[in-house]
C-alpha cells in the first residue's frame, strides 16, 4: 500500500524558499514511505524535526508580513507537531499503522499548502501591490 508524495505545480505557494522546504518535506516523508518499520522511527523524527524547523520559517514570514490570522495558522502547526510527537514517542508497530501515518501526513501535508498556506500567500501578494 503506497502513499506517495509528489510534489506538483499547484502546490506552489509563490515563494521559492517555502517551495523548496515543502518540496524537501516531501522528500523526507517519501523515505519514511521506503522505510521498513526499523528505519520509520528515525525518519520520522526526520520528518518532524524538519517541520518544526520549516514551520519557524513560516511563522516569522507570516509576522513580519503582519498576516491576519497568524494565530490560527500557528495553532495548525502546533496541532501537527503535537500529533508528530506523539506518533514518535509511541513508535509505530506494524505495517497497517505505518501506512495509516503515510496517509495521515500525506493528507495534512497537501491540504495545509493548498489551503492554509496559499492564503497567507495570497495576502502577502496583496500587500505587494
Amino acid at each position: 500500500m503506497a502513499v506517495t508524495f509528489v510534489w506538483e505545480e499547484r502546490f506552489n505557494v509563490g515563494d521559492e524558499e517555502i517551495n523548496r522546504q515543502h518540496q524537501y518535506m516531501f522528500e523526507l516523508a517519501n523515505q519514511i514511505q521506503l522505510s521498513n518499520l526499523d528505519q520509520a522511527g528515525k525518519n520520522i523524527m526526520r520528518l518532524f524535526n524538519y517541520t518544526r524547523e520549516h514551520f519557524r520559517h513560516e511563522e516569522e514570514h507570516m509576522q513580519a508580513i503582519g498576516f491576519p490570522d497568524l494565530k490560527r495558522h500557528i495553532e495548525l502547526h502546533n496541532d501537527l507537531i503535537s500529533k508528530l510527537s506523539e506518533i514518535s514517542l509511541n513508535f509505530i508497530k506494524n505495517d497497517e499503522e505505518l501506512y495509516r501515518f503515510k496517509q495521515f501526513i500525506f493528507q495534512w501535508m497537501t491540504e495545509h499548502i493548498m489551503h492554509e498556506d496559499l492564503k497567507y500567500f495570497s495576502f502577502d501578494k496583496e500587500q505587494k501591490k
